[in-house]
């Protein structure tokens, strides 16, 4: 090969070259051009799901805004009518004062009624021998109970408890009953129902209610 004809495919490598450097950087603006659109339609859809989104919020408690006064109002309207029936006050007083139907107001009573011979039934264990007393003892949002009589003391855990419950206390299963409280297990719903219902009368001015697990006594308002 002489110096002409190398030169002459120098020259057309190099042109080569350049059309492969013209074209990656065509092909390069392409993708940017490409990525950059994809990008602003990404952001695009964001948007518009962000907006969406906040739109269903607004709409749900719109919708839902009445749903949630009405259940306010009868939420009111049942604490008013527990209050007048425990105060004496008749069914017809109760309609006249509240505007409500008398089925309303009947059921709530019955409800009382219902508590209250469950109350009755429960009043035969406040009568026990050997002096049983209940005292407390307030750690923060939590303490103890204790239950002694003549013949035994012991101390029962207590906290605030969450949602509709205002208090949790345990109590001891019946396999750790007698180890725990020194009282026969034929006693100890006698001694359960005692130390529950001194419980209401002291703390919550005889108004709450409670249900007796196996290890523990939740109280509601």
């Amino acid at each position: 090969m002489n110096q002409e004809e190398f030169s002459n495919q120098l020259e057309n490598a190099y042109k080569e070259a350049l059309k492969q450097a013209d074209l990656i950087v065509a092909n390069a603006e392409q993708l940017k051009l490409a990525t950059e659109a994809e990008l602003s339609e990404a952001k695009k859809i964001r948007m518009n799901a962000e907006l969406e989104a906040e739109k269903m919020v607004h709409e749900y408690f719109n919708l839902r805004q009445e749903q949630f006064m009405a259940a306010a109002l009868t939420e009111l309207l049942r604490n008013l009518t527990r209050n007048h029936l425990e105060d004496g006050k008749s069914i017809d007083e109760i309609k006249n004062w509240l505007k409500v139907n008398e089925s309303f107001i009947i059921d709530i009573k019955t409800i009382l009624e219902r508590v209250a011979m469950i109350r009755s039934k429960n009043a035969e264990a406040l009568e026990m021998e050997g002096n049983p007393k209940v005292t407390y003892e307030n750690k923060g949002r939590g303490g103890n109970v204790c239950f002694q009589n003549d013949k035994t003391r012991f101390n029962l855990w207590w906290e605030f408890a969450g949602g509709d419950a205002l208090v949790i206390l345990d109590i001891p299963t019946e396999k750790q009953w007698v180890a725990r409280t020194n009282i026969s297990l034929e006693d100890r719903k006698k001694v359960i129902i005692f130390i529950a219902e001194q419980i209401i009368k002291d703390q919550m001015s005889g108004s709450g209610t409670y249900i007796v697990g196996e290890n523990v006594i939740t109280f509601y308002k």
